[in-house]
């Protein structure tokens, strides 16, 4: 069976990405007093920041509007961004290629 179409995830699929999403969260949520794990952001792998930043607040006995989280959300990026760009797992720009050449439509997705 031949592939009409595939679509590739970026952060922890194609890019080593996860630890440094983590370390963003660790920065964001340290002024709050609020200190997380890899574990528990690899757990949330796939959700929403906002999502998350709402999850670790609320458990800090924080009762955040939209704005603040959206606001957070927004800085959780920036800080992500100045981490640098993530490295490609071994192959994978090699697979993306391959695949790439050989089914007709190709996208790569990220959150």
């Amino acid at each position: 069976m031949a592939f009409r179409a595939v679509v590739f995830d970026f952060d922890g699929v194609l890019a080593k990405s996860m630890h440094q999403h983590a370390e963003a969260y660790r920065r964001l949520l340290a002024p709050h007093g609020i200190e997380v794990t890899d574990e528990q952001i690899y757990d949330r792998e796939g959700a929403r920041s906002e999502s998350i930043i709402e999850e670790f607040l609320r458990r800090s006995g924080a009762d955040p509007d939209r704005e603040t989280i959206r606001r957070m959300g927004d800085e959780k990026q920036v800080i992500f961004q100045g981490l640098g760009t993530p490295r490609l797992y071994p192959d994978a720009r090699r697979l993306f290629d391959t695949v790439r050449s050989t089914v007709p439509l190709v996208a790569l997705v990220t959150g």
